[in-house]
């Protein structure tokens, strides 16, 4: 088992600038992290990181969810 901290990189593709947020980092479909987004202007991107321990090795469907809560 290996210590394992996702990257997701995330980008306003909208025409305004869109307010401080989440992002939910899923491993399997399953929620394993949430992380905080600020404020992106439009065409803004930046990467949000989060720990999510020790993990079997193996190949893992990722994913990450913006604004999950849908505000």
């Amino acid at each position: 088992t290996d210590e394992i901290t996702l990257t997701a990189t995330v980008r306003n593709a909208g025409a305004l600038a869109a307010p401080a947020s989440k992002v939910e980092l899923r491993l399997g479909g399953t929620k394993v992290a949430t992380a905080s987004v600020g404020a992106l202007a439009s065409g803004a991107s930046t990467q949000v990181s989060a720990s999510i321990g020790a993990r079997n090795a193996g190949s893992y469907q990722l994913s990450a969810v913006a604004d999950p809560a849908g505000e």
